[in-house]
């Protein structure tokens, strides 16, 4: 009887073994796909949902945006069909940006970076490693006052690291941030309201990495980067317009130029 419980025991470990390794050691190679781009301009929000696959066929894809847009022309939910359906979803981060006048009258770009799971994803097994944010005021004479995270619960302190910091850029690293805002300092107010237009550029530069015991980066120097414009419309409320660069990679940027 002991014998077949110490047989029955071995044969657990080596199976516990045997996943583990499995999934230690085969995570599957992933690309950049495509954005999902939600904008809700009545509450100056942008979202950007990044999704990653693996076992990618572009030629599908762009063979599926060439049948669509015979007939018409293709939205975005339509695009990221499309690509959702061109390989085997992965990973799927979502980028989120808030522009907001808050109760203490400051303008604040503020900015989080979550998970989520996208539609048939199957399982966990990527993250986002560590992440820097870049920020720059590129139009109107506009200030950066200062930066201000929240962190995570569960990080201990020291969690911030400012690597620049001057009137008109900054970046920091955010890995272990709950959201990160930028706010401007000066009279930004009345510049505003006197038909003065603030442009600015956010640039999320951040690693993958597996998922794993021994995690290890998957994809480097990944690029999310976002130019905004804000302003006062005809009726006297802040406003912003989004765009969001066509590269997902510091090497496509270093390309483009």
């Amino acid at each position: 009887m002991r014998k077949i419980i110490f047989i029955a025991l071995a044969v657990i470990v080596v199976a516990v073994a045997a996943i583990f390794c499995v999934r230690e050691f085969t995570v599957p190679r992933i690309n950049f796909v495509a954005d999902e781009v939600g904008i809700v301009a009545s509450a100056n929000t942008l979202r950007v949902s990044r999704l990653y696959a693996a076992e990618v066929d572009f030629d599908a894809y762009e063979q599926a945006l060439d049948e669509i847009i015979d007939i018409t022309e293709y939205t975005d939910e339509e695009r990221f069909a499309a690509a959702l359906a061109s390989g085997r979803p992965e990973f799927y981060p979502v980028f989120g940006m808030h522009v907001l006048n808050d109760s203490d009258n400051e303008l604040r770009v503020m900015c989080f970076v979550l998970e989520e799971m996208a539609t048939g994803q199957k399982g966990k097994r990527f993250k986002i490693g560590e992440i820097s944010l870049e920020t720059m005021i590129t139009g109107g004479d506009f200030t950066i006052d200062r930066l201000e995270i929240v962190p995570f619960v569960d990080t201990k302190a020291p969690f911030e690291i400012t690597k620049i910091n001057s009137a008109h850029q900054a970046a920091l690293d955010i890995s272990n941030a709950g959201t990160a805002s930028l706010v401007l300092g000066g009279d930004w107010l009345e510049r505003l309201r006197n038909g003065e237009e603030c442009s600015f550029t956010l640039r999320f530069i951040y690693n993958i990495k597996s998922d794993t015991f021994l995690p290890r980066i998957v994809l480097d120097e990944q690029l999310l980067q976002v130019n905004g414009v804000i302003s006062y419309n005809n009726v006297g409320k802040l406003e912003v317009d989004f765009a969001i660069e066509p590269y997902s990679s510091l090497e496509e940027a270093e390309n483009a130029e």
